[in-house]
């Protein structure tokens, strides 16, 4: 015995006190002579080569950004930049801050496009001829297909509010429709019930005469939101390339997307900017007005045949928003239903469209008709002025406000009075006067009655291009991961700071627990006597430390997956986008990142603790770990506000570090008969089994016995611990996705 006891391990070996045979140390290892634990500092060697590799793919896609851009692909170098811009070259030096359109020759309609009131249909259509042939494609060789609309005393109520009420007429293919009204007069529930996102109270809808619900087309049908609802991290090109590849028939190709959305930049004048960031209110990319021709865009890569747009030209400035217009006007002519709500318009754009529907507050018809008739009809037939030096469309406005200015010097005219002239007498009037100076047009069928087979054979054919519409499951599911992927590669800041942020947890735990060795216990028979104070209460202690510090460096990080993005599922959703494809892409694409930063807590941890098991085990406990954390923070940005969930991660994440079974011991809580409350929280398995392994090595030497007895842990026990930790985390995400799909559902529609 006093050979053994005076015997120290061999310089490559470790002996735990009380043991008489040395442990051979694991590669990249550091164990001098009379070591009792390994230093091991291969994880470290891993992660800085990962990191090297990373780092250098991060670099290359950058230098691939810049060269789309036309710039060098030294850009990316910081010394480049410095030296191109002593030589006077102020160009973007990094594709966040690419700079904003001036408006300059670049940011230019083509001269036909602003030439457009002079301009007759062949000449508008050769404007937008790129996008023909990609919409004839795309509508199985039909180039006459048109989706024509009409609606009969359409009504929708709120308990006992009327928000809209007898609602009637019809938007024709070809045409473009305003929708104009005062603030809170029920433009955007009109535009809602039209396309089913609300379920109307009574009315009539029919696509081409025939009774349908425009929901069940909404593959076929773009909606643009007011707001600019696209991911800032993408370029323009990407952007609606995404849209394109998720929306379009599953069988097109990728060279077929591809010239549609060539086409669709062309179009919409976005060619110069196709490699430019979106951006944001910190990091600048495209303008205004780009950012609202993008978000048009996003819906005609969908080759819609109706697209609604809700005020597209609120918040430009009036040139940008005359621009805007004029492309949704030359855009009708490809055969599009284009309807439009619009507020306050300058003359020179209301007069862009070519019918507008008026409603006056309580959601009720003022008129509805062409634009060219309105004033006259407001003048001639209600009594209305319209002064010279005015803005024929404010005065519109007015009126429908009840402001409007009277011939005579009395009061203005009543609102139920002007309803009610239009329901009596000014729809007919209307209506006669489109009839004789129509030329070509041709009345639609009223609903219910017997329709032409030419429409009968269009809605089945609409009918089709719903089932052939959207890639399949695993190409969305692919798709979702991938531009979650470039996404994670343009804001390398966010993933560096998790990366450090999951080092230093790792250093700061490491160095904490750093200890000759990291328990002593009561001896086996028959040696108790000789035993020391145990310390059974410092690997209980540390497995809660481990799950705070776990919870520290995942927590907020998780939340960034979807708690920025849930604006951007909600309207890709409502276009028919597959909600489970998109959620496991996202999923997907973070395990990577959470291997990241595992992979860098572990390698700083085991090099200062020394760990007495296989290190393998170690990296699987803190992914798993994390990887759980990443599951609550999911559940948390589904039903939390995005200010708020990272707190409230964050204080979840301590909940489960603390109900480990240290404290209180699960021991006690069996006792108390609330041990299953325990079940629900990661860091008790993790905790349970780290304590489990890091005794394993002492079985010989130590009765286990008491220091299971202390907490109330099983041994032995690590690999049900690993499978109830890969449950809970799949549990967490799929009670996520549940979440996602069942709150806010009328904005998913």
């Amino acid at each position: 015995i006093t050979h053994y006891l005076q015997t120290k391990s061999p310089e490559g070996y470790y002996c735990p006190s009380g043991t008489i045979t040395p442990h051979k140390c694991r590669i990249f290892s550091y164990c001098p002579t009379g070591s009792i634990g390994e230093v091991n500092y291969g994880f470290i060697l891993l992660f800085l080569a990962i990191d090297a590799i990373v780092f250098a793919y991060l670099i290359m896609r950058k230098a691939h950004d810049y060269t789309k851009q036309g710039l060098p692909a030294f850009t990316v170098l910081p010394f480049y930049s410095r030296w191109n811009n002593k030589r006077g070259y102020r160009s973007a030096l990094k594709l966040e801050y690419a700079p904003r359109s001036t408006g300059g020759a670049g940011d230019d309609l083509s001269s036909d496009l602003d030439g457009l009131g002079d301009l007759d249909l062949i000449s508008i259509v050769s404007n937008v001829s790129p996008l023909i042939e990609a919409f004839r494609a795309a509508f199985n060789g039909r180039e006459n297909l048109r989706m024509n609309l009409k609606f009969n005393q359409l009504k929708y109520s709120l308990g006992e509010k009327v928000i809209l009420e007898g609602i009637s007429g019809e938007m024709q293919a070809g045409k473009m429709t305003a929708i104009l009204g005062p603030s809170g007069a029920g433009k955007t529930s009109f535009m809602n019930v039209l396309m089913g996102k609300v379920a109307r109270t009574s009315g009539q809808i029919a696509i081409n005469g025939i009774p349908a619900e425009m929901h069940s087309f909404r593959k076929i049908i773009g909606y643009v939101p007011q707001d600019d609802i696209m991911l800032q991290e993408l370029t323009v090109r990407e952007v609606i390339h995404y849209s394109a590849r998720t929306r379009l028939p599953r069988d097109w190709s990728g060279r077929q997307v591809d010239e549609l959305v060539d086409s669709i930049l062309k179009v919409l004048n976005l060619e110069h900017v196709a490699h430019m960031l979106i951006g944001d209110e910190v990091n600048r990319g495209i303008s205004g007005g780009q950012r609202k021709r993008v978000n048009i865009a996003m819906e005609l890569a969908a080759a819609p045949l109706t697209i609604f747009l809700d005020e597209p030209t609120s918040g430009l400035d009036s040139t940008a928003a005359l621009k805007v217009s004029k492309i949704l006007r030359s855009i009708s002519r490809v055969g599009l239903t284009v309807v439009a709500i619009v507020h306050q318009p300058r003359i020179e754009i209301f007069n862009t469209f070519d019918n507008v529907l008026m409603i006056v507050p309580g959601g009720r018809t003022a008129y509805f008709g062409p634009v060219k008739r309105a004033q006259s009809y407001f003048e001639n037939s209600l009594g209305f002025v319209f002064n010279r030096d005015s803005n024929p469309a404010d005065v519109l406005m007015d009126i429908l406000s009840g402001r409007g200015k009277m011939r005579h010097e009395g009061p203005s005219m009543r609102i139920d009075a002007i309803v009610k002239f239009w329901e009596t007498t000014g729809r007919e009037q209307i209506q006669s006067t489109r009839d004789n100076n129509s030329g070509s047009f041709r009345s639609m069928p009223a609903i219910n009655s017997v329709c032409d087979e030419a429409d009968v054979e269009a809605v089945r054919t609409m009918a089709e291009m719903v089932n052939t519409r959207g890639a399949s499951f695993l190409q969305q599911l692919w798709n979702a991961h991938q531009r979650s992927i470039t996404q994670q590669s343009r804001t390398f800041g966010h993933l560096a700071m998790e990366i450090w942020v999951g080092t230093l947890s790792g250093l700061i735990m490491g160095v904490a627990g750093r200890a000759d060795e990291m328990y002593h216990g009561v001896l086996v028979s028959p040696y108790q006597q000789l035993s020391s104070n145990p310390n059974e209460w410092f690997l209980g202690l540390y497995g809660t430390l481990i799950g705070v510090a776990v919870a520290m460096a995942g927590g907020p990080a998780g939340v960034r997956l979807f708690g920025e993005e849930r604006v951007i599922f909600w309207r890709e959703a409502a276009s028919g986008h597959n909600a489970l494809a998109y959620y496991l892409g996202k999923n997907i694409s973070a395990i990577y990142r959470v291997a990241l930063s595992s992979l860098h807590f572990t390698g700083v941890y085991v090099f200062f603790s020394k760990p007495t098991f296989a290190l393998e085990y170690q990296y699987a406990l803190v992914f798993l770990n994390f990887f759980c954390i990443y599951g609550i923070a999911v559940v948390v940005s589904m039903s939390a506000r995005r200010e708020n969930a990272s707190l409230l991660t964050v204080v979840l994440g301590l909940l489960c570090a603390i109900f480990d079974g240290f404290a209180p011991s699960l021991r006690d809580a069996r006792k108390s008969g609330i041990d299953f409350l325990f079940t629900v929280f990661p860091n008790r398995w993790a905790a349970e089994a780290q304590y489990s392994l890091s005794l394993g090595i002492y079985s010989h030497i130590y009765d286990l016995r008491y220091a299971t007895e202390y907490f109330g842990y099983e041994l032995n026990k690590t690999g049900r611990n690993m499978i109830i930790m890969v449950a809970l985390a799949l549990g967490y995400r799929i009670l996520g996705f549940i979440l996602l799909v069942s709150s806010h559902r009328d904005k998913q529609r």
